[in-house]
């Protein structure tokens, strides 16, 4: 296992592979809201994750 050289993508592949997170994420029900004592500022975890993705591909660039 140790010996085997792991294959790299091409960006069409990880182009594909970020467009089916994507749709994923879309049918990935909302969370539960936080109990009000928390505070509002921590947003959708999703909407972090999605914003993550845009920023690796804009550097992978």
């Amino acid at each position: 296992k140790g010996d085997e050289l792991e294959e790299g993508v091409t960006s069409e592949e990880f182009d594909k592979f970020l467009e089916e997170r994507a749709k994923a994420a879309e049918r990935v029900p909302d969370l539960p809201s936080p109990p009000s004592t928390e505070p509002a500022v921590v947003g959708n975890p999703a909407n972090r994750k999605k914003q993550e993705r845009v920023d690796d591909t804009l550097f992978a660039l």
